[in-house]
């Protein structure tokens, strides 16, 4: 089997036709593997850009590519083309959904079609994150994306309140429930509220999203962290502060998921620091219904695979018929 890692670069503009401000892709780049993650083949195209015509100096300091590069480039449906001749029937990987969502974005503007051809081959399915810094912000996207080929919708409400001082929306039991609420109401599509870990306590919040109208429920969340370089004598990261992943955080995450399957009824998405099979089956026996891996696939994007594969195999070693022998166990 062969994998194609997609890595897009674009550059945000306004669109006259659009009303509004859009994605626009500058670059396919493109690395082919083999199982063992061994480079086939890479690919490259600059693309020539249609509407923004110029990109952003700031674009320029990050991708180092130039207007004057760019005016050779392809148009977007001839990049399109060749991507999809390169990549041939291998499995198409992407380091998150913005990447994705960008292509579909782009595929709609020129080519009038918000499916991406190559895409279709793929058996699965698509869950967007939604993000906002206000009620109306998280309403308006879900809105957009009523007609997306999208599957589930995960409301991230982590985000600051901007008009409530800046306090992440999945802080405050009463604000979960009202955003729940209000986007419940406008999807087209089941809604997943994803739970921020950094509250006293988790089960509050929970149920407040379940009186919402949450289809299901995900966590956890970044837990917040703060880096200071003793050199510098300064923080790290320019917030101050920022969101700590990995496998550091699983023990809380387990902890979480246990307590938060004792609490609802919605099924529950199981995330933070899970990097093998072994991971995946805590919050499974906690009482998770689903898993993620998010962090692990900046290392191995092949994790996700071999946690699949790792879970079947401890199935098939314990005489487990079907997983929900196992899911929850700890509780009964």
């Amino acid at each position: 089997m062969k994998f194609v890692i997609l890595d897009l670069e674009w550059n945000g503009t306004y669109s006259r036709r659009l009303k509004g401000f859009m994605n626009e892709i500058i670059e396919f780049g493109a690395v082919k593997v083999d199982e063992s993650m061994q480079i086939l083949d890479t690919f490259d195209a600059l693309v020539r850009p249609q509407v923004g015509k110029k990109i952003s100096g700031k674009i320029k300091t990050l991708t180092n590519i130039t207007n004057e590069e760019l005016e050779n480039g392809l148009q977007f449906m001839q990049a399109m083309s060749r991507f999809r001749k390169w990549m041939g029937d291998a499995v198409l990987m992407t380091w998150g959904t913005s990447d994705i969502l960008t292509l579909i974005e782009n595929n709609r503007y020129f080519c009038g079609n918000e499916r991406i051809p190559f895409l279709k081959q793929y058996d699965t399915k698509i869950i967007v994150n939604v993000c906002g810094r206000s009620k109306e912000d998280y309403v308006e996207a879900v809105q957009k994306l009523s007609k997306a080929p999208v599957d589930m919708l995960e409301i991230n409400i982590s985000c600051p309140n901007v008009k409530e001082g800046g306090i992440a929306f999945g802080q405050n039991a009463a604000v979960a429930e009202d955003i729940t609420a209000a986007v419940k109401k406008v999807s087209k599509h089941p809604i997943i509220m994803k739970l921020s870990p950094n509250v006293t306590d988790i089960t509050e919040m929970a149920k407040a999203v379940e009186a919402g109208g949450a289809d299901a429920i995900s966590l956890i969340n970044t837990i917040t962290g703060m880096k200071i370089d003793i050199n510098k004598r300064t923080f790290a990261v320019a917030n101050k502060t920022g969101g700590l992943s990995g496998p550091a955080i699983k023990p809380i995450a387990v902890r979480m998921v246990y307590e938060v399957a004792n609490a609802v009824k919605v099924p529950i998405i199981g995330m933070g620091g899970i990097t093998n099979a072994a991971d995946a089956l805590e919050f499974i026996m906690a009482g998770a219904t689903m898993v993620a891996v998010g962090t692990a696939n900046f290392h191995d994007p092949l994790t996700t695979v071999k946690v699949i594969d790792g879970i079947e195999q401890f199935m098939r070693e314990k005489n487990i018929a079907d997983i929900h022998e196992i899911i929850g166990c700890v509780n009964q």
